[in-house]
């Protein structure tokens, strides 16, 4: 990882649902991209090891059963990614008082994919699944990443005494909403 600095991407906030908090002993069985613009993925994934135990993730086996395996899953995903940053649209620089008009960004906004606790967990359990199942992770350096931790630590300085996980922050910024854990796209 190194610091970088981008102007205009569009963001991807990624989360997955995994059998395990072993980077190589278990697997991802969920994955979810919400795009910037509300677009979004969601898929459950077929691992290659099943288990009795689903309380960790929360996804019964039949589902996991009836999903794609993960270089499907990674694949559509990263192909939906791609179709997003190619037709993204510029930002409407007209007044108010004008119609908008919705046009194509002369070039291709680079894409930052964020994720909560991401270089601890997320980015390695990615590369991780790409490399068991013969990716070429050589495709990722084109996306960068952000660690939304990261960024919450750094800007929230009154929430270093408390808990920055996502429960904790969607409770103090969303009260009365409903969070359902354990499913990645509710993340």
């Amino acid at each position: 990882t190194r610091p970088t600095s981008v102007t205009d991407p569009l963001l991807f906030f990624l989360d997955f649902e995994t059998s395990g908090l072993d980077v190589v002993g278990h697997h991802i069985v969920e994955i979810a991209a919400l795009c910037e613009n509300a677009a979004c993925f969601s898929t459950v994934v077929c691992p290659p090891v099943f288990s009795d135990e689903v309380a960790v993730h929360g996804i019964a086996n039949d589902e996991l059963k009836a999903s794609p395996q993960f270089a499907e899953a990674s694949h559509r995903m990263c192909r939906l990614c791609g179709n997003l940053k190619e037709t993204a649209l510029a930002d409407d620089e007209s007044s108010d008082d004008e119609v908008a008009t919705a046009t194509i960004r002369e070039c291709p906004p680079q894409v930052v994919i964020c994720a909560h606790n991401g270089l601890k967990f997320d980015f390695p359990f990615m590369r991780s699944e790409c490399i068991r199942h013969g990716i070429n992770i050589g495709r990722l350096p084109k996306w960068l990443s952000d660690d939304t931790l990261d960024v919450f630590c750094a800007i929230h300085t009154n929430m270093h005494g408390g808990s920055v996980k996502l429960q904790c922050l969607f409770r103090a910024w969303a009260p009365g909403a409903q969070f359902h854990a354990l499913r990645a796209l509710d993340d």
